[in-house]
């Protein structure tokens, strides 16, 4: 999409199961996001790289606010896209909030 991305980030690496939240995040206001999350959240987290500069269509909806990485993008062209930097997957049948995203991804997108 023409971003770039750190090579290798700190502290988003977590050791411990991937069905418990280890990182913070905020969500931008306005957004489905923060519908779902609230202003803030937890989030499980496996990635050792993170988007350095979103590419032009892209607009960052939730960031880990101890660290400035971005955790969610949304595209401002109007095509249906949602990324998102963790694994709600692992997290579906115990918080309500990964099944709501789920069920937004699935029908929604």
């Amino acid at each position: 999409m023409g971003g770039t991305l750190y090579q290798d980030i700190e502290h988003h690496w977590q050791d411990s199961s991937a069905e418990y939240t280890t990182q913070r995040m905020v969500t931008e206001e306005n957004t489905i996001l923060h519908d779902i999350y609230g202003s803030n959240s937890s989030i499980n987290s496996f990635h050792h790289q993170s988007i350095k500069e979103l590419a032009p269509n892209l607009k960052a909806i939730a960031h880990d606010p101890d660290d400035d990485v971005i955790e969610a993008v949304i595209t401002t062209d109007g095509s249906p896209f949602l990324g998102v930097q963790w694994h709600p997957e692992f997290l579906y049948g115990k918080r309500r909030r990964d099944a709501a995203l789920f069920d937004y991804v699935v029908n929604h997108l």
